[in-house]
């Protein structure tokens, strides 16, 4: 029922953790969570009433109505029970920023906040690096002919992080995983069919710095 993404985020939660899923959809990480006794009791969110409604009957498929409570809200707006963890995955980079910029004030609480977004991962990194917050862990999931990357960040205090390690990921490239390392190649590979058609010097010249740190790692 669970995709490979999914197992993977499950897997850089902490074991024990109250659980905010934020945008569950269908409820497929919240039953996982607790399926696999990673979390006792984990908070299903949606903003839509349709995926709640299917949420529902998953989570009453599985007996797990008194392990995991559905909210209607818009982020983390209606929530008000105390959280360890919230994961924001599946969202483009504006919405999940909209969810943090709302609960700003709560960030400092959480132990994990667990971010996947389908693109701008560097802007992502931007902000967490803007605001002086820490990214504690990193990892990448390709599945599908996509790559996704997964980041876990709080609100410790950190230095700025440099244009490398926003652009590549700090933890990523210390890890250096081969699926990682796959990655990077694809990197220097779509920059390279588009330098042999860019005419444009300025932006030669921008493509070959990015290509210049891929090629580094």
């Amino acid at each position: 029922m669970i995709n490979k993404r999914l197992q993977v985020i499950a897997s850089m939660i902490r074991k024990g953790m109250v659980v905010a899923d934020i945008g569950t959809d269908h409820a497929f990480l919240p039953i996982y969570l607790v399926e696999n006794n990673i979390s006792d009791y984990v908070i299903a969110s949606d903003i839509g009433e349709g995926p709640l409604k299917i949420a529902k009957k998953n989570i009453n498929k599985y007996g797990y109505e008194d392990k995991i409570k559905l909210v209607l809200s818009d982020g983390l707006n209606k929530i008000d029970e105390e959280v360890d963890v919230v994961v924001i995955a599946g969202m483009g980079y504006y919405t999940c920023i909209h969810i943090l910029e709302e609960a700003k004030e709560r960030l400092d609480f959480f132990k994990q906040i667990i971010i996947e977004i389908n693109k701008d991962v560097d802007k992502l990194r931007q902000y967490i690096s803007d605001h002086n917050y820490t990214i504690s862990n990193e990892k990448i999931v390709s599945e599908k002919c996509h790559d996704y990357i997964i980041i876990d960040m709080n609100t410790n205090k950190h230095d700025s992080y440099n244009e490398k390690e926003i652009l590549c990921g700090p933890v990523l490239m210390e890890e250096r995983s081969d699926e990682y390392l796959d990655f990077v190649n694809r990197q220097i590979q779509k920059i390279d069919f588009i330098l042999e058609r860019e005419k444009d010097e300025k932006r030669i010249e921008s493509l070959n710095k990015i290509k210049g740190y891929w090629e580094s790692v």
